[in-house]
């Protein structure tokens, strides 16, 4: 639910292309695929939003009010101390969530799952750090929130400082036929 949003353009693109839309923030609202046929051909179409005349911030905040107060301030927390702690670190929604890049590189962030909010480290296995788990079959890492007092802040910074410090190529994952390659040297 997008919240006081003027000028909602809805398009249905067959790939997820950001950089080709200039003048719009990117912000993709379901990730559920679409299907469509044309000519006996059964295509993948993704729908996505384009808010238009909005920073990032405010995608960012009309992504947070779309849940319950406790979830809200658990997102405005990690929200604050992720800006804070990387502020020149680009940060956009992606694949609907606010995630936050260092040159086209995916390093962290977070979305609603059911019952918490999951905090995302791109190369967290890497960190060595207890509070972590692992997710996936790549090298990320997660931690679950459910509410704010949960968060603890020392270890978060740490993990900021790290996941700037340590990045596995996620960039050109595709381009390797899902290879991970070290990009930082640690």
């Amino acid at each position: 639910m997008l919240v006081n949003v003027p000028f909602v353009v809805s398009f249905s693109l067959r790939w997820h292309y950001p950089d080709r839309f200039h003048g719009y923030n990117l912000s993709l609202i379901s990730k559920a695929p679409l299907m469509r046929q044309y000519k006996n051909t059964t295509y993948s179409i993704k729908t996505i939003i384009f808010i238009k005349n909005k920073t990032m911030n405010e995608a960012i905040l009309a992504y947070h009010a779309a849940f319950d107060p406790e979830d809200q301030a658990i997102c405005a927390q990690l929200y604050k101390t992720i800006t804070q702690q990387l502020p020149n670190v680009e940060c956009k929604i992606w694949h609907a969530i606010p995630v936050w890049f260092v040159d086209g590189n995916p390093i962290v962030g977070y979305g609603k799952l059911k019952g918490c909010i999951r905090l995302l480290f791109w190369s967290g296995q890497s960190f060595e750090e207890a509070g972590l788990k692992n997710e996936g079959k790549f090298k990320a890492a997660e931690k679950r929130y459910t509410s704010v007092s949960e968060i603890d802040q020392d270890a978060l910074k740490r993990c900021l400082e790290k996941a700037v410090a340590i990045q596995w190529d996620y960039k050109n994952i595709i381009k390797r036929k899902g290879v991970l390659e070290k990009r930082t040297t640690f």
